[in-house]
């Protein structure tokens, strides 16, 4: 039986990266053991290619996905739990990290357009089909809803299983957004409130199941330069900020940058440093963000 005395920083596991876009999220998933395999949503995969170049060239493959290939999504996926392998352009690969959905977001997205698309085509034979607008464009009801939730229970599913049955990384990526509410207090005055949702999707259910899925949980954020050409410092939390949820099972600090270095090796380096200090981390508290100044 397997116990936590022997789980090591590295082995495989669930990882939610989350954080807006830009803040380097993709560029960290790819920096796991290879071969990764990105399952691409976001359609921004040249940001991988031209980061990963020269010497930090690496085995990286992916695919595109969106409404019009949905279902093959969720057959690649569930394929590659099956069978451990998954093929590109031909050629079979045995990934050591897969990204099974850069992002959340735009999964979420994608489930639902491919069901608005479906309810479109009905409703030319049948007017009454589909829930509309006054100005008559058909918006998601809770058949739509109950559809994202459940492509959403499928593929955390298959995301939980690759590293217990395959020893993969399984990795997803996220874009946390600020939501407001307006209402009105106890005294009846009107009342704004912002609150920051842990990810993005159009249903609710979505969006609370994701989270609770993965072992780990970053959140990664930006601290922009003060000198002209020179960019940011790139942060990552594990525990959490206010309303940004972060966790760990690793002894990690609780902020670290990875400014200028592969994030998952740094990730490593913090994680067996952690062991050594027994998880006391008040004397390096500052080392892990101070180390280093712009972007090369």
């Amino acid at each position: 039986m397997p116990s936590l005395a022997n789980l090591k920083p590295g082995d495989p596991t669930t990882t939610l990266m989350k954080g807006a876009t830009g803040f380097g999220k993709t560029i960290a998933a790819c920096s796991y053991p290879p071969p990764v395999y990105v399952f691409d949503f976001d359609e921004r995969i040249n940001s991988i290619q031209s980061f990963y170049t020269g010497e930090r060239t690496r085995e990286i493959y992916f695919d595109s996905y969106g409404a019009y290939n949905l279902f093959e999504y969720l057959d690649k996926l569930n394929e590659l739990v099956e069978k451990g392998t998954i093929v590109v352009d031909g050629k079979t690969i045995r990934p050591g990290t897969v990204v099974a959905a850069d992002s959340v977001s735009a999964l979420s997205i994608a489930a639902v357009d491919y069901q608005l698309n479906e309810v479109r085509k009905l409703a030319k034979k049948d007017k009454k089909v589909g829930k509309r607008t006054q100005g008559g464009i058909i918006i998601p009801d809770w058949d739509e809803y109950k559809g994202e939730t459940s492509v959403f229970t499928e593929v955390l599913g298959n995301i939980k299983a690759l590293p217990k049955r395959w020893g993969m990384h399984a990795i997803i990526t996220a874009h946390p957004t600020k939501s407001t509410s307006v209402g009105k207090d106890s005294s009846g005055k009107v009342s704004v409130s912002i609150k920051t949702s842990p990810v993005v999707s159009i249903g609710f259910k979505a969006g609370e199941l994701v989270p609770t899925s993965f072992n780990e949980v970053y959140h990664f954020a930006l601290i922009p330069s003060m000198n002209a050409g020179e960019k940011g410092r790139r942060l990552v939390y594990t525990e959490a900020q206010g309303d940004e949820s972060a966790k760990t099972t690793m002894l990690l600090p609780t902020v670290f940058s990875w400014t200028n270095e592969l994030f998952y090796d740094k990730l490593i380096q913090l994680a067996n440093r952690g062991i050594e200090l027994g998880g006391n981390w008040e004397t390096e508290a500052s080392q892990s963000t101070q180390n280093d100044s712009g972007w090369s």
